[in-house]
């Protein structure tokens, strides 16, 4: 392999890992509760029309990602449906220019997720039937200042302590 090849073969490997890095949250710092608290009163409308969508869903499970398709949802884990209505697509995606990476609907829980890592996330979570949020790493969770909205916790490595014991 001559000096350039490998050089680039170098860079490369280099800007994949530092990729990942920055992907995986490793150079983010988290939101505290507080700030996740001023985010959900300046998002509060654009929040309220998608979990409004979200609740109106047949399927208890639902997700868009920062990689589906604008104006679609994933359902049932592989099935994508189109959203009808525009006002939520453009909802969506103003959320998405917030740094919203997955909006998503476990059970009675619509969830946007703000932060991540690897094993962890942090976000907001509206609970359609006002029980307590349903994720499946959850942590910690918070009432915010309007009804069945939470700030949330997962931590995957510290529910699995918590739960293995």
């Amino acid at each position: 392999m001559g000096g350039a090849a490998l050089l680039a073969a170098l860079v490369y490997i280099v800007l994949t890992i530092i990729g990942g890095m920055l992907l995986g949250g490793a150079f983010r710092s988290q939101i505290t509760e507080e700030r996740m608290a001023t985010i959900f009163e300046e998002d509060y409308e654009l929040l309220t029309v998608v979990a409004d969508y979200f609740s109106d869903l047949k399927h208890i499970e639902s997700r868009i990602s920062i990689n589906t398709q604008p104006g679609m949802v994933f359902s049932n884990r592989w099935d994508m449906i189109a959203i009808q209505d525009e006002n939520v697509v453009i909802a969506i995606s103003e959320l998405q220019s917030r740094n919203y990476s997955v909006i998503a609907r476990n059970d009675n829980t619509i969830y946007f997720q703000r932060w991540s890592n690897r094993n962890s996330g942090r976000g907001i979570a509206f609970s359609i039937d006002g029980t307590n949020p349903v994720l499946t790493f959850l942590t910690r969770f918070e009432p915010l200042s309007t009804p069945n909205w939470f700030y949330y916790e997962e931590d995957f490595n510290e529910w699995r302590r918590r739960y293995q014991e």
